[in-house]
């Protein structure tokens, strides 16, 4: 089945139409490809390293983080602003979530690197935690320092 549509008196393809759509859909909800600063998080048995991670208000960042432990671990932080939220589990299944979710969630089996991208919208520090039972009762925590933009 062929679909066609009158343009203009002229037929055109409705895929011709859909291209340049998309296109603007895309940067229109910022997926532009801007490159995200990359950042490293290790998670091992009840504890990240670094203890710290920064960030920059408006500018794209990618957290990567590796679980070197023996069970699954996750990421979370509460109340930060962002937009443009991508994530992407590494999980073999059985993780469960937090009873109220985050702005920032993404897991990880342990041997295996879980993302999260996203553009933080305002300036503050906040907590990474785990949500695994105990976990961050124990200290499996870190800090997330978002800056402001230098101008």
């Amino acid at each position: 089945m062929r679909l066609d549509r009158n343009v203009g008196g002229q037929t055109a393809p409705l895929m011709l139409l859909a291209v340049p759509l998309l296109a603007a859909l895309a940067i229109g909800c910022g997926a532009s490809g801007a490159p995200a600063t990359r950042v490293s998080l290790v998670a091992r048995d009840i504890a990240y390293e670094p203890a710290r991670l920064v960030a920059t208000v408006g500018e794209p960042v990618e957290i990567a983080m590796q679980n070197v432990g023996a069970i699954d671990h996750d990421l979370n932080v509460d109340g930060i602003a962002v937009r443009d939220v991508q994530a992407r589990d590494a999980t073999t299944g059985g993780h469960g979530h937090p009873a109220k979710m985050p702005a920032l969630h993404v897991a990880a089996s342990p041997g295996k690197t879980a993302t999260v991208r996203f553009v933080p919208t305002a300036a503050g520090t906040f907590e990474v935690w785990c949500s695994v039972a105990g976990h961050r009762e124990a200290g499996m925590v870190a800090v997330l320092e978002v800056r402001e933009a230098r101008s």
